[in-house]
């Protein structure tokens, strides 16, 4: 990088980190409520299923050229080619069972499980708990815990979260639609007990007293704190685009909520970059355990087109420790992102996906992983988004980005959660929502692998029917999907996303227990005779990278061959110090195709990679 470059990167950092503005708010108890002896109330719903007038926005302009565009290219292009490379191990399905059924649009899925074996799961009017045999143990509507600290309507978007540490629950959902009714409505359960007792909150929505309401949550739990972001849309204006005003995140101690105390709360706002508000602000939740005084967050311009710009915002410090900063940098992915296509269904009507937005986040071992909707060009249909960020702590991190696609399915709604073991692993597993003209609406989940390889698609849930629930030919898909690392059982992770349900038109909730098949979890490095390495991106059209390790400084060689054995090219003849080593070059002298990269010593091979030029 040029020096001027570097100042001028530096300098636009400190903007972004002056620019912010602070609010602390106090937050009384409102009420301990003892789950058991509620009342449930009547859960009533309105939904506006008469047909809207198309195209209702600019999106949904863009969306249907988008579709016009997919048909054109299908008729061109032979199918069943363009698959994601699949050459991690496939994920096993240990069981799935039915759950919640909701009478809302759409069925916005989360779900959070104990160590001790109890599965909670939340959709736009319930909560229910279920045993590890999916044995429903406790339901009850989320009105009923609402209606129990004041009157309130139009709930919607909750989210839970188990806290492994503190063995406890949070669960957060909102209320009303207008800046004189949005609440924000936070519970912390006393026990380990889901039905037991829980101290609940009320956070104000509109926290600036202005004409602004709060939509759309997504939280994570730090040691010491709860993290939560929303974003706040203008009153009265019909297209969210527009209504959009900024996004906030709100940082809480979370023991004051499980004590029962006033809640010390504080508003990071004014989040923007070169003035620009960010777009729906993700945390990251910690991956093998909870993470430690500061927190990353991801976001992207999610209504474009295409872009490549991703923002990482990170605040530094708890609220306790009255050292707490937030800066932002923005970074350029090596592969686009895009708003993606609605999901044609074979009745002629549509599936929602919505815009390009981060849905989900974890970081471990120095590496954030994310995943947002896009949409796969060479097809034209809606696919997943997996970017990692290595060292994003560093001036300049590393970023690698997959599309996971395919081009006779659709995916969308995807959530990421860490399954990986070990200080160099880098696996997750990814659960989305898949529709094609041939298979119903349901939930499937792909595994990642240390390298970032994706494994073929496991689908969890077909659906019993196609989702038919408003007069509109757009119908809502869900916004959200959930998944959670079971802490105390390595490589599994539990699920939730909806499925298509006949009986009613609308959706149901499918919960599912997966398993990591990957032969090398838990390994945290190799033995002295194959180091550990880590290639990337892969494939590639630029530059590829790998990190190895050598237990003393040494001379080292690189080759790369082709898949017969052949030596391509000689790239490298030089000294490695002892320890970790990361060795890149450029690939765009080799033509496309498959390569072996070594790296040798004088022990032997340090390294042996496969890697793709595309």
């Amino acid at each position: 990088m040029k020096p001027f470059v570097l100042l001028l990167l530096i300098f636009t950092v400190y903007l972004q980190a002056s620019a912010q503005t602070q609010k602390i708010i106090l937050v009384p108890l409102s009420k301990t409520i003892d789950a058991t002896a509620l009342t449930d109330g009547y859960d009533a719903n309105v939904l506006n299923i008469k047909q809207q007038p198309h195209p209702a926005s600019g999106a949904e302009i863009l969306k249907q050229d988008l579709n016009t565009e997919r048909f054109k290219k299908q008729q061109q292009v032979a199918l069943n080619k363009t698959a994601t490379t699949n050459s991690a191990s496939t994920p096993i399905l240990i069981k799935g069972f039915p759950a919640n059924s909701s009478n809302s649009v759409p069925n916005d899925n989360h779900l959070a499980v104990s160590n001790g074996g109890k599965i909670v799961s939340v959709v736009n009017s319930n909560i229910r708990v279920y045993d590890t045999s999916g044995t429903s143990i406790f339901s009850k509507g989320l009105s009923a815990f609402s209606n129990a600290i004041g009157t309130f309507s139009g709930i919607s978007d909750p989210r839970i979260l188990y806290d492994q540490e503190a063995d406890r629950w949070v669960v957060l959902y909102f209320s009303g639609y207008f800046a004189s009714t949005s609440t924000i409505i936070v519970g912390f359960s006393k026990t380990n007990d889901p039905a037991g007792l829980w101290n609940f909150y009320k956070v104000p929505g509109n926290p600036f007293n202005d004409t602004s309401w709060s939509d759309y949550p997504i939280l994570t739990l730090t040691k010491d704190e709860l993290f939560f972001t929303f974003n706040l849309l203008k009153d009265g204006v019909v297209d969210w685009r527009t209504a959009f005003k900024q996004s906030v995140i709100w940082q809480i101690d979370k023991q004051k909520g499980y004590n029962g105390d006033s809640l010390i709360t504080k508003v990071w706002s004014d989040i923007k970059y070169n003035n620009k508000p960010l777009w729906n602000i993700c945390p990251a939740q910690g991956g093998k355990g909870l993470q430690s005084g500061g927190v990353y967050f991801v976001s992207v311009r999610p209504s474009d087109l295409r872009n490549d710009s991703v923002f990482v915002t990170y605040v530094s410090n708890t609220i306790k420790s009255g050292n707490a900063q937030l800066t932002t940098q923005v970074y350029k992915q090596d592969k686009t992102y895009g708003l993606p296509p609605n999901v044609p269904m074979p009745n002629g009507n549509y599936l929602q996906t919505n815009d390009a937005r981060v849905l989900s986040a974890t970081i471990e071992n120095n590496m954030l992983h994310y995943v947002q909707n896009t949409i796969d060009t060479t097809f034209n249909t809606a696919a997943v988004y997996y970017g990692r960020i290595i060292n994003p702590q560093n001036v300049n991190p590393i970023l690698t980005g997959t599309i996971i696609k395919n081009d006779t399915m659709d995916y969308g709604y995807p959530s990421i959660a860490y399954t990986g073991g070990g200080a160099f692993d880098h696996s997750v597993m990814i659960t989305c929502s898949h529709s094609s003209q041939k298979v119903k609406p349901g939930t499937s989940v792909f595994f990642a692998d240390r390298n970032g390889q994706i494994s073929p698609q496991l689908r969890c849930k077909d659906g019993d029917g196609w989702i038919n629930a408003l007069l509109d030919t757009n119908e809502r898909w869900g916004d959200y999907t959930g998944i959670q690392r079971k802490y105390n059982e390595p490589g599994m992770a539990w699920l939730c996303g909806s499925y298509g349900d006949p009986s009613s038109g609308l959706y149901r909730t499918w919960i599912s227990k997966v398993k990591s098949t990957d032969a090398t979890l838990g390994i945290t490095r190799n033995t002295a005779t194959v180091p550990y390495s880590l290639l990337y991106p892969n494939p590639t059209s630029t530059i590829v990278t790998v990190e190895f390790e050598t237990s003393n400084k040494a001379a080292i060689s690189a080759d790369v061959y082709d898949l017969t054995g052949k030596l391509v090219a000689h790239v490298y003849e030089d000294a490695a110090k002892d320890g970790l080593n990361r060795f890149s070059f450029n690939t765009q002298a080799l033509p496309k195709g498959n390569y072996l990269l070594k790296i040798f010593a004088n022990e032997g091979v340090l390294t042996s990679k496969l890697f793709v030029v595309n």
